[in-house]
């Protein structure tokens, strides 16, 4: 089956913060407090929509990303929403025309929090 294995060296948790957000297909702030450069392995299992499970899985399953985050970071990603500003193009032509000022709008998306498991106490 296939295991995701990351090995970071020497970054904070901010940009930590940032390949998990990658990982996970989603912003991912950082609300630690931790300051200072961090070194870890991180080994799970992404999360494909509707795949089977392997005899091998099944045996000997792999933790998806969160639960490899708590289990072996001792971190947890918590489920957010935030406001997210975003641009609406309306409307679109093929022929260049006189540039238009747009406004953009706020939406609300999906984000994980990062927190320390000092902080979950």
């Amino acid at each position: 089956f296939d295991m995701y294995r990351a090995t970071v060296l020497n970054q904070s948790m901010s940009t930590i913060a940032g390949f998990l957000g990658t990982a996970a297909g989603m912003p991912v702030e950082d609300h630690t407090g931790l300051t200072g450069l961090y070194n870890f392995h991180l080994e799970y299992k992404p999360s494909l929509p509707d795949a089977p499970a392997t005899a091998v899985e099944i045996a000997a399953p792999a933790p998806s990303l969160f639960d490899a985050v708590q289990a072996q970071l001792g971190l947890k990603l918590v489920p957010t929403k935030v406001p997210l500003e975003t641009l609406v193009i309306d409307h679109a032509e093929k022929v260049p025309t006189e540039n238009q000022t747009t406004t953009p709008h706020l939406k609300s998306r999906g984000t994980f929090s990062l927190r320390s498991s000092a902080a979950l106490q």
